[in-house]
């Protein structure tokens, strides 16, 4: 069940390279390691693999990525043990991680790890991916300039890991030059030397110019809107609010009028849009509803059938199956 659901997250795919990355750092150590050889980080890290299999189960049945049926077994399933692991996270195999761990050269911050956890299971649904993010915090690099690394978050805060010499070394500083493109954090390469991120109300061109947490919007850095807000996309409001002309509104509740789901609330989908061949959009808007569940009532016909991600509208029966 957990398996399938990890599977089915309905993220961009170039994202979910990233929150596979960060689910693996959280999942990574003590996973099968006898508990008489385990190193307290290694418990520590298994017992948060808990936790966040199970923030994802509680998650996905919230979002429509599972039934609301399936809650129950999925948690069940999370807490009997990783059961997900495959050769590399997308960026980083798991046996590294393992190995950076109990070398040494990654440290783990419990403290961090909690919050991160925490945030997962109350992140709004479009923000999933940027709270598995936040994972990252939980790891540090203490290898130092000159040391040996695996990956790039093995080395200390202001170095990466060079991937010719497999060795820690130091990033351009604020006002240095910076031929290949990267700089100390905080810092962005920009006509070729380092300098810090934009803060809010500066002029930009790119989200990335602006300091976390700010967005490029209209050419200036941003902090999220409030309704009635400037924005470009959904990403630049306010968590209940979507980008409609421009403009930060909140998201709509059941019965509302919609063309797509972004639209909806969490826990709401667009039933009843229809297709126009013709003009390859939609021809008939829907309404913001609740996701069926097993066995439950759908229609296979509309853009939208009404079942969780990981169920199959039956056209036979009209009912969510499994498939």
């Amino acid at each position: 069940m957990l398996d399938l659901f990890v599977q089915k997250l309905t993220i961009p795919h170039t994202q979910w390279v990233f929150v596979r990355g960060t689910l693996g750092m959280i999942l990574l150590a003590g996973c099968g390691a006898p508990a008489s050889t385990a190193s307290p980080a290694s418990r520590m890290l298994a017992l948060d693999e808990l936790r966040l299999g199970v923030a994802l189960c509680r998650v996905g049945a919230r979002c429509g990525q599972i039934g609301a049926s399936e809650e129950q077994t999925c948690e069940h399933d999370a807490l009997g043990g990783p059961t997900h692991h495959d050769a590399d996270v997308g960026f980083i195999p798991y046996h590294q991680l393992e190995v950076g761990v109990a070398s040494g050269r990654l440290a783990f911050d419990s403290s961090r790890a909690d919050a991160c956890l925490d945030g997962v299971e109350a992140a709004p649904c479009r923000r999933l991916t940027d709270a598995l993010l936040d994972c990252l915090g939980a790891f540090q690099g203490t290898v130092e300039a000159g040391g040996a690394c695996s990956t790039a978050l093995d080395c200390a805060a202001t170095l990466e890991c060079d991937n010719q010499t497999h060795q820690c070394v130091s990033l351009p500083r604020d006002g240095e030059p910076c031929p290949a493109g990267a700089c100390q954090a905080g810092l962005i390469c920009l006509s070729q030397r380092c300098t810090a991120r934009f803060s809010e109300g500066a002029a930009c061109d790119t989200d990335g110019q602006c300091v976390g947490g700010l967005f490029c919007v209209f050419m200036t850095c941003r902090a999220e809107a409030v309704a009635g807000g400037p924005c470009v996309g959904d990403a630049h409001c306010l968590p209940g609010l979507y980008c409609h002309d421009s403009m930060c509104v909140p998201q709509l509740g059941a019965t509302g009028a919609c063309l797509d789901s972004l639209v909806c609330q969490d826990g709401l989908l667009c039933l009843g849009r229809t297709f126009d061949p013709i003009t390859h959009g939609v021809a008939t808007a829907g309404q913001c509803a609740p996701y069926s569940d097993l066995g439950q009532p759908c229609d296979a016909n509309h853009l939208d059938s009404g079942c969780p991600d990981d169920m199959t509208c039956d056209p036979a029966t009209s009912t969510c199956t499994k498939p």
